[in-house]
């Protein structure tokens, strides 16, 4: 073992000065797949874009792409509709106006216990995290949207509020 100001001392080698100390990186863990009632992409919109504090699902994007990209992975016969109310919100509906159908997603949310819940108290549930390496591979690809629209916006326009009060260097949590 050597001290942090030997490995200072030498930590470059060769003509190209490479680094002579690294941490290897570990592989992917391998998990089974999962059989998600939810796609997972479509999961990480409704937990970082979406509104689930009552029955009534919504999405909010000013992003059409975005949220045609969310209706092509729902369940055949359900979609986010416009709000004519609200310039950039989406409320989940069963394409058939059949009130006396169960909306499914409300299900969904609520076995996973997400449904009901606050900005401030949304979370990845654990099956998400347990997935296969080619279904994480569709949340990095929403991580990766998400990185792109920082690039796009300030900061702190994707904090939750109550961080904004609290600390004015928020931070955006990323999950795995």
């Amino acid at each position: 073992m050597k001290e942090l100001g030997e490995i200072l001392k030498d930590y470059k080698q060769g003509v190209r000065e490479d680094s002579r100390y690294f941490v290897p990186q570990n592989e992917a863990l391998q998990y089974t797949p999962k059989d998600y009632k939810i796609d997972p992409y479509l999961l990480g919109c409704l937990l970082g874009d979406g509104g689930m504090t009552s029955k009534n699902i919504t999405l909010t994007s000013a992003d059409k792409d975005l949220v045609d990209i969310c209706n092509s992975k729902l369940e055949e016969g359900y979609e986010f509709r416009f709000q004519s109310s609200s310039r950039y919100g989406y409320i989940l509906r069963k394409k058939k106006t059949n009130t006396a159908i169960k909306n499914n997603y409300n299900t969904y949310l609520t076995d996973l216990g997400l449904l009901y819940h606050h900005t401030r108290d949304k979370f990845i549930p654990e099956i998400y995290l347990k997935g296969s390496v080619e279904q994480k591979g569709e949340a990095d690809t929403l991580i990766q949207d998400k990185i792109k629209l920082i690039s796009q916006r300030e900061i702190h326009s994707l904090c939750f509020e109550s961080e904004l009060k609290a600390n004015a260097n928020c931070h955006i949590p990323l999950w795995y």
